[in-house]
């Protein structure tokens, strides 16, 4: 009798995405007619980001980021990017040649999360068929939709910049794991200087993922190399066309913040791109190449990063303490320090136990999967080390602010 070798059944890219598609239709569907019916969004930063939308297309200027409802009439610089209000207000544009704006807005505020859905779903599924074939793409689905959190980010009326930059984070990842194809390298480095603009949330991450890129290249991984150079070079000419286009000339040099986008922040993108173009165009040295060429790599690798390190903070110390170190202290109480996302979730925990108990035990039901496929498959596919890094974040983060550990899941 003859062994016939059983074929992987999968399901075709089309109909996971469809299955999204219409989970995301039930499961929000009493959500979106409350958003059109009655305007209703799920928080301020929602109300404030349709509301920069709609000042922007009533004529308020690119570089004025000014929301002036918040003290009046001077008005607050929020400090949030033109680059997220700038689809929405296309969507609102588009809806607004059907009907009157009013409506216009509130559909803009039920389509723009359910995009940033599908497009995370899609992106999601192409890493699952990268790393783990695509028999598995349901398990991907399944964890994805039934993330209550991963709802939450993605609710209709959803308009804040943390639905963004779960999709940006995601898509470095495909990127890491070369799903996007000969320009991953390139886009990867695109998405990191895109996620900054947007919002400062992934960083920890995002340093993290550059750490393993340093440290694919100190272990000599094949083609690591290129990717250094690949990469630093996107994060380099990205990082300037942003900051050029995001703050008019008379404030390139005086953007001091350390809460969003600034010079801070594009200093250190600029010498974390030259240095891994240094490290790249170094590689052939004897030095780098010779029987201590792992050690040797690593000591250069954690010269040069120190370096970056001390240079900025010497020439920013008002940064030293982070993001919000700048942030005066009558601000901080009336503020930051009722800001529930800027706690970490152990000094949250007493005042919904019950929730952060199911949070932990969904967090270390993926801890266990993650952790199980690593084992199993990283020799035959050593893109999952990736995957390690980003679990090894995920449990750090449980002592940093939520909207960190929220994008891991």
């Amino acid at each position: 009798m003859t062994n016939i070798e059983k074929q992987p059944i999968y399901y075709s890219w089309a109909k996971v995405i469809l299955w999204a598609f219409l989970f995301y239709m039930v499961w929000n569907f009493r959500t979106m007619v409350l958003v059109y019916n009655e305007g209703l969004l799920p928080g301020p930063d929602d109300f404030l980001r349709l509301h920069q939308a709609q000042n922007f297309l009533g004529g308020q200027s690119w570089f004025d980021l000014t929301a002036y409802r918040i003290f009046p009439p001077a008005g607050a610089d929020i400090h949030w990017t033109r680059f997220v209000d700038l689809p929405i207000a296309g969507l609102i544009y588009i809806f607004n040649l059907m009907t009157d704006l009013t409506s216009a807005s509130r559909l803009a505020a039920i389509a723009w999360p359910l995009f940033l859905f599908l497009l995370t779903v899609s992106a999601i599924v192409m890493i699952c068929d990268r790393l783990a074939g695509k028999e598995h793409r349901l398990l991907a689905l399944f964890f994805f939709v039934l993330s209550i959190n991963t709802l939450a980010e993605f609710r209709p009326g959803r308009l804040d910049h943390h639905n963004v930059q779960i999709l940006l984070l995601v898509l470095i990842l495909l990127g890491v794991t070369r799903g996007l194809g000969k320009f991953s390298n390139y886009l990867v480095g695109g998405f990191i200087v895109s996620s900054i603009v947007a919002g400062l949330d992934s960083l920890l991450i995002i340093v993290a993922i550059l750490g393993f890129l340093a440290l694919e290249w100190a272990f000599q991984k094949q083609g690591s190399a290129n990717r250094l150079l690949q990469t630093g070079l996107a994060m380099s000419v990205s990082s300037l066309v942003f900051y050029v286009t995001s703050f008019p000339v008379d404030r390139w040099f005086t953007n001091n913040a350390c809460d969003a986008f600034s010079l801070f922040y594009l200093n250190a993108l600029l010498l974390l791109s030259a240095t891994f173009v240094v490290l790249a165009l170094i590689s052939h040295k004897q030095f780098l190449t010779g029987k201590y060429a792992t050690i040797s790599r690593l000591a250069v690798g954690g010269i040069l990063a120190l370096a970056i390190t001390i240079s900025l903070f010497y020439f920013f110390p008002h940064c030293i303490d982070g993001p919000y170190s700048n942030v005066g202290p009558e601000l901080k109480e009336r503020w930051l320090d009722r800001v529930t996302e800027a706690k970490g979730i152990i000094e949250r925990y007493p005042a919904n136990k019950p929730h952060w108990i199911m949070q932990g035990i969904y967090l270390l039901l993926m801890l266990m999967v993650a952790a199980t496929v690593i084992v199993k498959e990283v020799k035959a596919r050593p893109e999952l080390a990736i995957l390690g890094f980003v679990v090894l974040i995920g449990i750090s983060g449980w002592t940093a602010p939520m909207k960190v550990v929220r994008y891991l899941r």
